[in-house]
């Protein structure tokens, strides 16, 4: 824990936030690990060499920030709704989301310029050295220039801009690019912006080269080789690819939005799924910290008992039936296959441009709304929240039975539950249709006799996956996490899809095993046969 007083918190944030300050952590640490220690010996500038801007300054960037960070569903901050700004378009949706997302990063990088000067100056560093540590740490994007044109602050409702800053891009260099000149950083800026973030525009065809893992080169020391301090939005990484000002790259997406159409499928993508996310958690009961905080209740349309089916036959509705529901509640009644169709436009699109970058094949078919919901949303899910789900898709083999929980509420009776209501309906329902099958009445979809006793073989290995899990006994805790929660139903296969590394699972359940032998109140050991 680094202490600082109430009146030099801002200050602090502002020179912690800087190039200068990460260059010498890097020049003071061992290794590449920033450790606590290293931190707070680090020398930083008394605050009389600071001019008094710098507080308002870091201020308005963390007002923004906060902001900002409210609208991503992993933060804390995230209010639980994705606001829905135009009434009868997905896509239209997304784009003014991006467009919002976009202008707040131009401000939040352009005032981070502002300090950064300001943190060099306190620090009394020389040109050359600036050069060095730019040269390692790579150029603020509030230092590129502006394009004359494309340089006005955007407008925002969110904070006032301080005068100083107004003041310091009134000052700021500018340059006045010839038509032919403009063409040529609006086609660079088109196919960058296109192929979404992280994506090398240079060479197509190449994959992207793997991320260095730094922590199995703990010793080494990171003076000399160049790395960059990662950029934190795609506006930013745009600004910093094309070395223009990030104000002037928001102006200039703006205007090829309006005029040529421009459009970024995969941040498209990204927030048309975090759309039905939020939704599919909330409808799960699921609360952000922000709404506990707020006392926010769990809306009416939230499942009671956290399980939502996925398919069909529990005599329950299903979880693409809810969605429908919620999208008539949101955009109307009549807008619900329109917003589907949107959904898929959304994600075909995206796939394209992906196929185009990786020099493959398009896709012949759209991806439905149900089939992100079978196929692709646990695995997004779990990959968004860094293999902490928050929804648990379980399903047999073949998909036959497929089911969402919520993991707040995940205990004994729920599974209890989940085999002798959801389960046993289903097993019903397909044991009836054998019957028939097997006396020559016709039955739905015409399955067979054999695609039926292959469903009921399906089931039946479910259900007794579910008694292996029940006979443990499965007693989880919340306060466990995830990881150690979630391990035994991987290792038995009730997952959709792998979440825990293979070899993190048993070490999962002994974790968990030891926890308990210390514990009175609960010291029941996990034992899977």
């Amino acid at each position: 824990m680094i202490y600082v007083s109430e009146n030099e918190i801002f200050k602090t944030l502002a020179i912690c936030n800087s190039c200068s300050f990460t260059y010498l952590i890097r020049v003071i640490t061992p290794g590449n690990t920033f450790r606590e220690g290293y931190i707070a010996r680090t020398p930083v500038p008394t605050k009389k060499i600071f001019p008094e801007t710098i507080d308002i300054l870091a201020q308005t960037t963390v007002l923004f920030a906060l902001f900002f960070a409210g609208l991503e569903i992993t933060e804390n901050s995230f209010s639980g709704k994705f606001n829905k700004y135009i009434n009868k378009s997905l896509i239209d949706n997304t784009l003014y989301r991006l467009d919002l997302i976009e202008k707040i990063s131009s401000e939040i990088k352009f005032i981070e310029g502002i300090i950064e000067k300001q943190v060099i100056n306190a620090y009394k560093i020389g040109r050359k050295d600036v050069e060095i540590i730019i040269e390692e740490t790579g150029t603020p994007a509030g230092w590129y220039p502006l394009i004359e044109r494309f340089d006005a602050i955007p407008k925002t409702d969110i904070c006032e801009i301080p005068k100083e800053a107004i003041e310091d891009v009134q000052e700021h260099e500018r340059i006045s690019p010839s038509e032919e000149e403009l063409v040529k950083i609006k086609t660079r800026l088109r196919a960058l912006y296109e192929a979404g973030p992280g994506v090398k525009v240079e060479d197509v065809n190449e994959k992207e080269e793997s991320e260095t893992n730094y922590d199995e080169e703990e010793s080494e020391s990171l003076i000399g080789k160049r790395i960059p301090i990662p950029t934190e939005t795609f506006l930013e990484e745009l600004s910093v690819k094309m070395e223009i000002h990030p104000i002037s790259i928001y102006w200039l997406l703006e205007e090829m939005r309006e005029k040529e159409g421009v459009i970024c499928w995969p941040e498209c993508k990204r927030y048309a799924e975090d759309y039905f996310t939020v939704m599919i958690l909330r409808m799960l009961g699921f609360r952000w910290p922000k709404q506990i905080e707020a006392n926010e209740p769990i809306p009416e349309w939230a499942d009671k008992d956290g399980i939502i089916p996925i398919t069909e036959h529990t005599e329950e509705k299903i979880l693409l039936e809810r969605i429908r529901d919620r999208i008539g509640a949101e955009f109307g009644e009549d807008r619900i296959a329109d917003i589907e169709a949107e959904f898929a436009d959304i994600l075909y699109n995206a796939a394209c441009k992906e196929a185009e970058i990786k020099g493959k094949t398009p896709p012949k078919k759209k991806i439905t709304l149900g089939q992100w919901l079978e196929k692709e949303f646990f695995k997004r899910h779990t990959s968004q929240f860094k293999k902490r789900p928050i929804a648990w898709h379980l399903a047999s083999s073949n998909g036959s039975f497929q089911i969402l929980i919520f993991c707040h509420k995940i205990s004994l009776d729920m599974f209890k539950n989940l085999k002798n209501r959801h389960l046993a309906r289903v097993q019903s329902y397909y044991k009836s249709l054998l019957e028939k099958a097997r006396r020559g009445e016709s039955v739905p979809g015409g399955l067979t006799v054999g695609k039926l006793s292959d469903i009921e073989f399906e089931l039946e290995e479910f259900l007794n996956k579910l008694d292996k899990l029940i006979a443990m006994p499965y007693e989880p805790l919340i306060d466990d996490g995830v990881r150690v929660n979630i391990a035994p139903l991987q290792k038995l296969g009730l997952l959709a899809s792998p979440v825990l590394a293979s070899k993190d699972i048993d070490r999962a359940i002994a974790d968990r095993n030891r926890w308990r032998e210390d514990d009175k109140e609960q010291n029941t050991i996990w034992r899977l046969t």
